[in-house]
């Protein structure tokens, strides 16, 4: 399997384009940085996720979230825009249809916040929900002789039966 080009990289607008604009895209590229590392489970949450729901984090990183005295308090209750304010396109419905947009991530910022949290701030459960597993690939397949069972790498999900497993 091939790698990630830029782990760090944001795609540049709101929307991604129609299908048929995809041959007129030009001038958005993505630099090669080979030896940069993906967010961490966490870190992508303390990213994305609104200020109401930082309970699905561990309580030291949600407290990161927690208003006004938290340092992402701001970036997290950033209102969302609904995305119907846009030109309608000619045969078809408003571009992102009332869609949530939600404001630019400020990684640089949400790393540097993560990293002040310790470790052994976490209990055992929580290190292994943050922990990267074995890269898989899987694909369905009826035929008998590609059942495969994938045992769960987590307690409560099941395995996976009946497909072909690419690594």
């Amino acid at each position: 399997m091939r790698s990630c080009s830029s782990w760090s990289w944001q795609y540049p607008y709101l929307f991604a384009p129609f299908a048929a604009e995809l041959q007129e895209i030009t001038g958005v590229e993505v630099p090669s940085e080979p030896q940069a590392e993906p967010m961490s489970h966490f870190e992508y949450l303390l990213a994305l996720l609104p200020q109401a729901s930082r309970d699905l984090l561990p309580a030291p990183y949600g407290e990161l979230m927690r208003g006004p005295r938290g340092p992402l308090a701001e970036m997290s209750a950033a209102p969302f825009a609904s995305g119907t304010e846009y030109a309608a396109v000619p045969g078809a419905s408003l571009i992102g249809g009332g869609s949530a947009m939600r404001p630019r991530v400020h990684t640089e910022l949400v790393v540097a916040e993560y990293s002040k949290v310790p470790a052994t701030d976490l209990n055992e459960r929580e290190r292994d929900r943050n922990r990267f597993g074995r890269v898989m690939a899987f694909a369905f397949s009826s035929r008998p002789e590609h059942r495969h069972t994938v045992p769960s790498p987590l307690r409560n999900l099941k395995a996976l039966n009946v497909c072909v497993r690419c690594e």
